[in-house]
């Protein structure tokens, strides 16, 4: 969600049927309406043995960055806001 919200996620890949909800609202919706940084969504269905792997794989959710971040961005954004 960090990400998101600082704007370093270039695109999105999604189980179409993914049973995740946020504030009481599916994930699906929630990304299409907080779409205002020109994020990519990619809606995707089981229907082919690669779809299953990005399910099993990555939990029927995955992202891709903008920029390549570094190993310490975790270990300094916990710090800055501890």
């Amino acid at each position: 969600m960090k990400y998101l919200e600082e704007n370093l996620i270039d695109t999105i890949i999604i189980y179409d049927k993914l049973n995740f909800n946020i504030n009481n609202e599916n994930i699906i919706d929630w990304l299409l309406e907080y779409n205002n940084n020109n994020i990519k969504i990619i809606i995707l269905e089981c229907k082919t043995a690669e779809g299953n792997m990005f399910i099993n794989g990555f939990g029927g959710i995955c992202g891709y960055t903008r920029y390549d971040i570094d190993n310490n961005y975790n270990e300094i954004y916990n710090e800055e806001f501890i």
